[in-house]
């Protein structure tokens, strides 16, 4: 007679090993094993020395990493300001005396950065009027030449923002 529990060989089990009528039905292989079966203690269990199999190297752990600082070319300052020949007004009369007038009136506030050779770059509008005073204030702007930040006295990339006036 079988019990109801025990498994086919063609069936899948999900069930751990179990004992049903004093045989252990073993969930892997679908197999009863015998009592008399010789099953070894944990005592008599062959240390890594006599098994044939080599034994596993433990690594050394790979050394940690210094976090990567970006390079002192690439590093934009925030905290130092790029000047403009003859200073902020002299600034803002260029970009004024450069803006064609775009039918709108009010301010682009743009922000740029201004390099290491007092050109400009990476200009964008912060704030707007309109799609083509934006434009407008972007071509002035990008046309600056300034005088660049100093850090350690060299000259470094560094942010601004002005804003670009239309009346």
């Amino acid at each position: 007679m079988k019990p109801a529990d025990v498994i086919e060989k063609d069936e899948v089990c999900v069930y751990p090993a179990e004992v049903v009528d004093n045989v252990v039905v073993d969930e892997n292989t679908k197999e009863s094993i015998d009592d008399n079966a010789i099953v070894p203690e944990p005592d008599s269990v062959k240390s890594d020395d006599e098994t044939s199999a080599p034994p596993i190297e433990i690594a050394e752990p790979a050394p940690v990493k210094e976090p990567v600082q970006p390079a002192e070319d690439t590093k934009i300052y925030t905290n130092v300001e790029p000047t403009y020949p003859g200073g902020v007004m002299a600034l803002v009369n260029a970009v004024r005396n450069q803006v064609r007038p775009q039918g709108v009136v009010g301010d682009v506030n743009v922000e740029f950065v201004v390099e290491k050779d007092g050109s400009v770059s990476q200009v964008k509008t912060l704030s707007g009027l309109s799609p083509a005073a934006d434009q407008e204030a972007i071509r002035v702007v990008s046309g600056l030449r300034m005088t660049p930040a100093t850090h350690n006295g060299k000259p470094v990339r560094s942010k601004y923002s002005l804003p670009v006036q239309f009346r």
